[in-house]
């Protein structure tokens, strides 16, 4: 999705973890990563991955991303599942559908509901590609409106370039090449 968002593709990553709560449990993997991966464009993102939490937390997971550029933010944080997005060129911040929830066609009406929302809205463009899919559509038509083998394959790569800084302790350069 960052890759997506920024329009540039990742060509060098450095990461560090710590092994200590899940390995004292028998479980060889990080509790937690860090990794610094710069883009083609400049752009420096840094992703954290954790799998400690609490109990006490309100759910099983949490999911954030978080995108500070010099004009503004933008986050999205799985315990609201809505957008929020500051811009200095506008007063104030703009939340677009928190809690993923669907607003009524009539308020006065409890049961005309209609689907929408962040979750709803995934699963319905899922569900129309496949139409399209199975009423002929090839996907080099579909082209630009999912994420195809070609995305995932600079993410997949992404992925093993901070897990070889993770065992090596070394920055790791991507190839372009290895994006297809």
């Amino acid at each position: 999705m960052v890759s997506w968002l920024l329009e540039a593709r990742p060509v060098r990553v450095f990461a560090h973890g710590n092994k200590h709560k899940l390995l004292s449990m028998g479980i060889d993997s990080y509790d937690h990563v860090s990794a610094a991966v710069v883009y083609d464009n400049g752009a420096v993102i840094t992703y954290h991955a954790s799998w400690i939490l609490p109990d006490s937390f309100p759910s099983i997971v949490n999911q954030q991303i978080r995108l500070i550029g010099s004009e503004g933010i933008g986050e999205i944080d799985s315990q609201d599942r809505g957008f929020l997005a500051c811009f200095s060129d506008q007063p104030g911040c703009q939340i677009s559908n928190p809690f993923a929830k669907a607003e009524p066609l009539n308020p006065d009406s409890r049961f005309d509901l209609p689907l929408s929302g962040y979750t709803c809205d995934s699963i319905r463009h899922f569900v129309q590609l496949a139409g399209h899919l199975k009423n002929g559509v090839s996907l080099a038509d579909l082209a630009g409106s999912y994420p195809d083998g070609a995305e995932a394959m600079i993410v997949t790569r992404t992925c093993e370039a901070i897990h070889e800084s993770l065992e090596t302790g070394c920055l790791v350069a991507i190839d372009p090449a290895s994006w297809r």
